[in-house]
């Protein structure tokens, strides 16, 4: 999914991309956000979180862009410069966020210093962490926040105790190759293990090279072992996610590969992580509905299907 201003063809229209088709399906009920000034900051089992600019977040359906809920306002300061320096950069919401005990968890604040918690019953935000930290991705997994911390740590919460409660933290080193002008991590749940992505660009514009490397925590949680496949399983990366699926779902989706969007938005690459093949020039994008923004890889679950199909107003 490419938000608002994916197209120099159609700047206010988000639009859907389908790799299997190489064609885009337009959003045909007219401006779906109306919302001054928004941010796509979280896309979690098909549902939108956004962030708009005088400091509220919102959880929408991304079709119909009906407010599911208006979180409380994050960022309260009256003035606008620093209200754009404190903006949310990733949000993540749990599968079940109907319920009433749902809680959503963002990262916020210049360069990412921040990490932010509201429960649904509570009346205001709870910071998390510490104050110079930088934070890089957030994940639920087994009851417990898993935060990556500047790129080398990565901070485990407890969220089943009554409040927030830091439990340790996993130290990460992965050898890096040389001449890498770009990194990318992310964490990612595949098959009930927790998953550290690497993603590295090297090179010179612009003939950039992408790597993938793909490491699991183990049992005991202590240590990272590098994977040298991902079975059954493809991943898709985009710049704020990493989402893992299983290969056998997906019409002409490819087991062991890792799917990603180039960092001029122009051009769909697969990487074979088995094979470590790359495959670049994939449904490339022509210059006319070159993208703007960084997309996002959208990914139903069952609750959103059960009152979503059928009325979805693509074209």
């Amino acid at each position: 999914m490419f938000p608002k201003g994916w197209s120099t063809k159609d700047f206010e229209s988000p639009a859907f991309f389908s790799l299997v088709e190489n064609k885009f399906y337009h959003i045909t009920n007219g401006h779906p956000y109306n919302y001054y000034r928004y941010e796509v900051v979280g896309l979690s089992y098909g549902w939108l979180v956004i962030f708009t600019v005088p400091g509220y977040p919102y959880i929408i359906n991304p079709f119909t862009s009906s407010c599911i809920i208006q979180l409380l306002k994050l960022i309260k300061s009256k003035d606008k410069k620093k209200r754009q320096l404190l903006s949310i950069s990733k949000a993540i919401i749990p599968s079940d966020f109907y319920s009433s005990s749902f809680w959503v968890t963002v990262i916020y604040g210049p360069h990412r210093k921040c990490l932010e918690f509201l429960k649904h019953s509570h009346k205001t935000w709870t910071h998390l962490g510490g104050a110079s930290e930088v934070y890089i991705d957030i994940i639920f997994y087994n009851g417990m926040l898993y935060a990556l911390r500047n790129g080398r740590v990565i901070e485990v919460w407890d969220f089943l105790s009554p409040s927030p409660k830091k439990v340790m933290d996993l130290e990460v080193s992965p050898a890096l190759p040389q001449l890498v002008t770009y990194t990318k991590a992310f964490l990612v749940e595949s098959m009930g293990k927790l998953l550290f992505v690497l993603r590295l660009t090297g090179g010179e514009s612009p003939n950039l090279i992408d790597q993938f490397f793909v490491y699991q925590l183990d049992c005991g949680g202590e240590r990272w072992i590098t994977m040298e496949t991902l079975s059954n399983r493809a991943f898709f990366v985009s710049k704020h996610q990493c989402v893992s699926v299983y290969a056998q779902d997906l019409l002409q989706v490819e087991e062991n590969s890792i799917y990603f969007l180039t960092t001029d938005y122009t051009t769909f690459g697969i990487c074979n992580l088995k094979e470590r093949r790359m495959i670049n020039n994939t449904c490339a994008i022509n210059n006319r509905e070159k993208p703007t923004r960084a997309s996002f890889w959208f990914v139903l679950n069952r609750h959103w299907m059960a009152n979503n199909v059928g009325q979805l107003p693509i074209r």
